[in-house]
């Protein structure tokens, strides 16, 4: 299996056989509480070979180095595309990673973002 791609967005959806992403690729998440969660698109785009379904396993590295498996996403072969929506738990400020690793738990992937507090007024 080959990732060619892996990123978040706000919204994802397959219309007529077409990918479509809101808010794609951002750079920050600005929430106004920690601890929180946040919902993410996530999109893998892969190719490969492999006969029957691959589970890949979405998490997220946090800036203290821990990291975490929030979601369990399951693709099909001829493979292409696929997206699903994952809850992620954030709990500090500061640079994160969401991280897309394989049934064998080896990293495949991973998608550098902030986390920044923002408190309303």
């Amino acid at each position: 299996m080959r990732v060619h791609g892996f990123f978040p967005g706000l919204a994802a959806a397959t219309v007529d056989d077409r990918l479509q992403v809101a808010g794609a690729a951002f750079g920050e998440v600005v929430v106004a509480d920690l601890p929180g969660t946040v919902r993410l698109a996530v999109v893998v785009v892969w190719s490969g070979a492999d006969e029957g379904p691959v589970e890949l396993e979405v998490g997220v590295r946090r800036p203290d180095g821990s990291s975490a498996v929030a979601h369990r996403l399951t693709v099909l072969p001829p493979g292409r595309y696929a997206h699903e929506d994952v809850l992620v738990d954030l709990f500090e400020e500061g640079g994160h990673e969401l991280l897309l690793a394989g049934p064998d738990g080896r990293e495949l992937a991973a998608y550098p973002f902030g986390v920044r507090l923002v408190r309303p007024g």
